[in-house]
């Protein structure tokens, strides 16, 4: 079982990186046995049990999934980077900014200068989690959650003093002072009780407990304490081979075409459901721009030993795994017509060879009879549980031009060949519509691709390196996706919601606010965030596309829907109006949470705009109970003439008018001209239909009548009449006379303003 960092329960933001990583021997395996050095990335294994940290900071082990010839699909999950043991004494002092940077400094150059040195039995170092940048941390003064005599394990950003681990030998036969070596098991004990003089015979070190998490029952924790786990450390890439110039196991790219200038893309076509491989067309005036969440890959270098990474060379063999869903890139045979290249009269290079299924260049003209077969192949995606044995989604690259170098170079144009149909990968034309997988008014095309027998010149993709940032951004909102799916499903499924499950969604939506609004100080208030800070385009984009938005608005609903348990149950609540019952407050903080980051991710982003004016008819179910639906619901119709003349009905104009005369309070007025005005202009449409609804004799009774007796101000409303003097007066120590000033004034300026 390999060590996880956990995702699914509840939300931390970033962290640090982990640079260090561990060579991984495997005895019968002859082409793996290397030492362990500070900068190497590694797996952690025990037979016992896997390890996991973006939107849950625990660290766990999932039972049985994955063993060292067949490693867990998200392997990228149990990466770690071996590091040199970093200085904390200005995090620990609480020294001034200037002093942490400046240590910092010295942190990254310690680190540069000791890479790539030899891990001995005795050393101390730090296991930084590659996927979430964060550091595996003890906390000393901190039970574990299942194990109460154990210390915490988690992922700590910065890491501390709880960050270093002492490698110490499992067996007896290694001594203090010897290599570790890729395949040798190692005990894992933190350097404070290293330094004890300890009472047991056993110290404490990272242990992995045989207790099951309640809330992931197929995991269990990782903790600190006095009982022995052994960690056998696997090698995926050795610190030489960490090039940032080259591509490598687990790199994360686009594939980018450079003929049509279009990225690779998978996603789901709307009509029919079915995942699909293409290339997007863009109408944008640079088709580089057009980068998308649906076309990063990551890059597989086949190895003996599958838990093996490595440098990439040309005509090696590859895999390429769509980051967002985990599924393989792959080709199948063509069973349709054949589809239209657009390649007219244009013949092949004399100069081009073809690549044989063993991987061997051969000269044209001495193809196998299988090769010469006239057919073609679709490009697809497939979903596999043991991905090694599918020798269809292997993959080589061929240089566009000629290189000495064998490595593969990041940024370089590259020729794609699938070995296992022997076939090249190519575009079809974007001019024929049987070439297209869809086309809409919002998306220009999805372009088919082949694998066709003939290689061309053209059919060139140049493989661009994504940030490791913008990766982190990716694993977060698909974790976060994740883990509120996961707690509809728990509503629906009839259990007991209880505390726990729902301040982990509470932090995890806090989260997301500060995710998408790029906010760095996460204690502040997510419903008061400065309108002077601009949300990031690029996770607004990724909300909407990794369907964290759409998780959003099934959880806005579930509370309200029947529950599926060992029989029929009715829903948790009945209504909205229940959410002000003070047993519900919890509840009713989710949903202010969730009309937040609704209106947070459609600041200033069109496309969101769109999708959440969409769920006009969801959201307006939910107006008038405080739980900002209508806040949202306002903030999208701002300044957006072509949204409100689109989507804004009778039905949300009636709502707005019930919602006046039910509350009789001045801020559903303002909703009611926010309406009106459209960019300091008046909108003709939408003031029909406020002054067709406001002005019939249902609605009458909304309106104060002022009225002058005797020289002073009376106001009637509702059949009684005061004077607007004790009004005023008596708003200072009346509920009910402050609200109904507050309307008397808003109705008295929205008059003026018309």
């Amino acid at each position: 079982m390999w060590v996880y960092e956990c995702r699914a329960d509840q939300a931390t933001g970033g962290s640090n990186e982990l640079d260090g990583s561990i060579d991984t021997i495997y005895c019968f395996s002859g082409g793996n046995t290397s030492l362990l050095h500070i900068g190497d990335i590694i797996s952690l294994y025990t037979d016992d049990g896997d390890h996991r940290g973006l939107v849950d900071d625990r660290c766990l082990v999932e039972i049985g999934d994955g063993r060292p010839e067949s490693p867990p699909k998200k392997f990228r999950d149990c990466l770690f980077k071996v590091c040199p043991v970093n200085r904390y004494a200005a995090q620990k002092q609480y020294w001034t900014e200037q002093k942490r940077f400046s240590e910092k400094e010295q942190n990254e150059l310690e680190f540069r200068k000791s890479l790539g040195t030899a891990i001995q039995y005795g050393t101390t170092i730090q296991l930084l989690h590659v996927k979430s940048d964060k550091f595996v941390t003890v906390q000393r003064n901190s039970p574990a959650k299942l194990e109460r005599n154990a210390m915490k394990v988690y992922l700590d950003r910065a890491g501390n003093e709880g960050s270093w681990f002492v490698v110490e030998p499992a067996y007896k036969h290694y001594v203090i002072g010897d290599n570790v070596a890729a395949g040798n098991k190692v005990s894992l004990v933190p350097y404070t009780a290293g330094k004890e003089i300890a009472n047991h015979s056993v110290k404490h070190q990272l242990h992995l407990s045989h207790l099951r998490l309640p809330d992931h029952p197929r995991a269990a924790e990782v903790n600190c304490l006095n009982e022995v786990t052994e960690w056998q450390v696997f090698m995926f890439l050795l610190y030489d081979e960490n090039r940032p110039d080259v591509v490598k196991s687990g790199d994360v790219i686009r594939l980018f075409h450079a003929d049509q200038q279009t990225f690779l893309t998978l996603d789901t076509v709307p009509k029919t459901k079915q995942d699909v491989v293409f290339l997007r067309m863009t109408n944008r005036p640079s088709a580089a721009d057009a980068t998308s969440s649906r076309a990063l890959w990551e890059v597989q270098v086949v190895q003996k030993d599958a838990f093996r990474g490595g440098s990439a060379h040309y005509r090696d063999f590859y895999r390429f795994k769509h980051l967002a869903t985990d599924m393989y890139l792959t080709a199948v045979a063509n069973t349709g017509p054949k589809p239209q290249t657009g390649t007219g009269l244009r013949r092949p290079s004399l100069a081009m060879t073809k690549l044989h299924p063993n991987g061997v260049s051969l000269p044209r003209g001495a193809e196998t009879p299988e090769q010469s077969a006239d057919n073609t192949y679709v490009l697809t995606p497939a979903n596999y549980d043991f991905v090694e044995t599918e020798k269809n989604t292997m993959f080589s690259l061929e240089p566009s031009t000629i290189t000495k170098s064998k490595d593969v170079v990041t940024r370089s144009f590259v020729r794609i060949y699938h070995n296992e149909s022997t076939s090249w990968v190519h575009a079809t034309s974007p001019g024929n519509k049987d070439n297209l997988y869809f086309s809409s008014k919002t998306e220009k095309g999805w372009v088919k691709l082949i694998g066709e027998k003939a290689r061309l010149d053209k059919e060139t993709f140049a493989l661009l390196p994504v940030s490791p940032n913008e990766v982190r951004d990716l694993d977060f909102a698909n974790d976060a996706c994740e883990a509120l799916s996961g707690f509809f499903s728990l509503i629906r499924s009839g259990k007991v919601v209880s505390k726990e499950p729902l301040n982990n969604v509470i932090q995890l939506l806090t989260e997301c606010i500060f995710f998408v609004m790029n906010c760095s100080n996460h204690l502040a208030d997510p419903f008061k965030i400065s309108s002077e800070t601009k949300p990031s385009r690029d996770r607004q984009k990724l909300l909407r596309e990794q369907l964290v938005l759409d998780e959003v608005f099934k959880l806005l609903k579930a509370p309200f829907m029947p529950r599926q348990g060992v029989t029929e149950l009715g829903p948790l609540l009945n209504s909205p109006h229940d959410l002000n019952e003070q047993r519900n407050e919890v509840f009713k903080t989710m949903f202010q949470l969730c009309y937040s980051l609704l209106r947070y991710s459609q600041i200033g982003y069109r496309k969101n705009q769109e999708f959440l004016a969409e769920k006009f008819g969801q959201i307006q179910e939910q107006i008038g109970f405080d739980l900002m639906a209508e806040d949202t619901m306002t903030a999208v119709l701002h300044n957006n003439p072509k949204l409100l003349e689109k989507y804004v009905k009778t039905p949300h104009v009636e709502r707005f008018v019930e919602l006046v005369r039910n509350n009789r309070q001045g801020k559903f007025l303002d909703y009611l001209a926010d309406l009106c005005v459209c960019r300091g202009e008046a909108n003709k449409k939408i003031q029909e239909l406020i002054c067709t609804s406001v002005l019939s004799e249902a609605n009458r009774n909304i309106f104060m009548e002022t009225l002058l007796v005797d020289g002073e101000v009376w106001i009637q409303w509702q059949g009684e009449k005061k004077k607007l003097v004790e009004i005023a007066l008596d708003a200072q120590t009346h509920v009910e006379d402050a609200e109904a000033l507050d309307y008397y004034r808003t109705k008295s300026i929205q008059k003026t303003t018309k």
